[in-house]
């Protein structure tokens, strides 16, 4: 009985501080990105904005599929890997591992703050052509960014989900060589 409790707290406390790490991965995620759009969006035309939005919406399509992937992964491809010593085998095991932080990471966090970023600069957008074009019609603007953008994402995220679960060991196998390859970078310096 013991045992149990003390497990019990262990998981507690387990679950508590991964709560705060993703508080924190939330917050500094959401000021970093909006920090990025705001400040770029002060002075930039129309095109560049909508690539900042593509580009944003691209970086929440692609944490998308990698958390699709890695709940769909088994680890039994990575510990083959890994038992032969292949480069990011290792870490793509550790992210099938912690395949529910992971996903949570990448489908709530990322994807969420890319949502809501995505909105914002969406705004901007509109905001934009009402400027240079006084005699449309907010409403429209309004509906068809907003639309655009829900389509785009909505769209991205069924193809992208299809792509994940048929292929989510080489999709796991080149994120856990990315990481492997981050961590040698910051290990020299």
């Amino acid at each position: 009985m013991a045992k149990r409790k003390n497990r019990s707290n262990k998981q507690r406390k387990k679950v508590t501080r991964w709560i705060l790490i993703i508080l924190l991965w939330t917050f500094v995620s959401a000021a970093f990105l909006s920090f990025i759009s705001e400040t770029i969006l002060k002075s930039v035309n129309l095109i560049v904005a909508f690539v900042l939005l593509i580009i944003i919406i691209f970086i929440g399509l692609l944490f998308d599929l990698i958390g699709v992937s890695v709940t769909a992964c088994s680890e039994v491809p990575f510990i083959a890997m890994a038992a032969k010593k292949i480069k990011g085998a290792y870490q793509a095991l550790n992210l099938v591992k912690n395949a529910d932080r992971v996903s949570n990471f990448c489908l709530d966090v990322i994807g969420d703050v890319t949502g809501i970023v995505s909105g914002s600069i969406g705004a901007t957008i509109i905001v934009i052509i009402l400027l240079k074009n006084p005699g449309l019609k907010q409403v429209m603007m309004s509906i068809i960014v907003t639309s655009g953008i829900a389509t785009f994402t909505v769209a991205g995220k069924a193809v992208g989900k299809n792509i994940a679960i048929k292929n989510c060991v080489p999709i796991i196998r080149k994120t856990g060589l990315m990481i492997y390859f981050f961590t040698q970078i910051f290990k020299r310096r």
